[in-house]
């Protein structure tokens, strides 16, 4: 797939089509991307009163887009980048989005799309109405560097975070990955989920809870020698988000 590169925030609009008449945003997902060329996914976040949900301009768009595709029933998600000329559409998924953004939404605000997506397919009016009211995110935690996973560890005490709601080490000892700046979702050594009443207590807990995760890797013959290379790679996945 070839994409323009906008400048801008992206989210995604997390949307419920009843029928070509009735477009729902259940959510909207604030998406922060990694580093150049690959670009990949590093952190999501879902809150219940984000500003941007009932967005006049982010409605229309998001209308637009489902009736100029035809759609007339289903459970999608719009991406979209905030330019400085307004909101463009970047694609459309057909399906529930992945990445456990439907984990965030229910999290967040109750919304089951799953379920959404399930009514629909079975003839029934989803619920959407929100039961909860706070924020939920993920972290993705990727390599600093190509090489071989030596060791991947969580400390101990990294439970006892109160906003912590899961931690999954998705790679093994042995295994060879790809730096962030190359990597695709393969790559992805663990993720984080935390909940918090607004987004910035999630970015924080985030922040905090990937001190506890530790990756040792064995460059690849060529790599450059990295002393930090563990403090860095939780250190770049803080930063880029601000």
């Amino acid at each position: 797939m070839v994409e323009e590169l906008r400048d801008g925030k992206q989210i995604s609009a997390e949307t419920v089509v009843l029928d070509d008449e009735d477009i729902r945003i259940a959510a909207i997902t604030r998406t922060v991307a990694g580093p150049l060329p690959a670009r990949q996914a590093v952190r999501h976040c879902v809150f219940a009163h984000d500003t941007l949900l009932h967005h006049p301009v982010i409605r229309q768009v998001v209308s637009r887009t489902v009736r100029a595709l035809g759609i007339t029933l289903g459970v999608l998600s719009v991406r979209m980048r905030l330019t400085p000329r307004g909101p463009r559409v970047l694609d459309v998924a057909g399906h529930i989005a992945d990445d456990l953004i439907p984990l965030l939404v229910k999290r967040a605000t109750g919304i089951d799309l799953p379920s959404a997506a399930a009514d629909l397919a079975t003839g029934r009016t989803p619920s959407l109405a929100a039961t909860r009211q706070r924020a939920a995110a993920i972290q993705f935690l990727y390599p600093s560097a190509t090489g071989s996973l030596r060791r991947l560890t969580v400390h101990p005490h990294a439970d006892r975070h109160p906003h912590l709601d899961r931690i999954a080490l998705t790679r093994h000892p042995g295994d060879h990955v790809t730096s962030a700046s190359q990597a695709t979702p393969d790559d992805r050594i663990a993720h984080i989920v935390a909940l918090g009443p607004d987004s910035p207590a999630c970015h924080s807990a985030l922040d905090q809870i990937a001190q506890y995760i530790h990756a040792d890797i064995m460059p690849t013959p060529g790599e450059p020698p990295r002393a930090d290379r563990e403090r860095h790679l939780y250190a770049w996945a803080a930063d880029c988000r601000r």
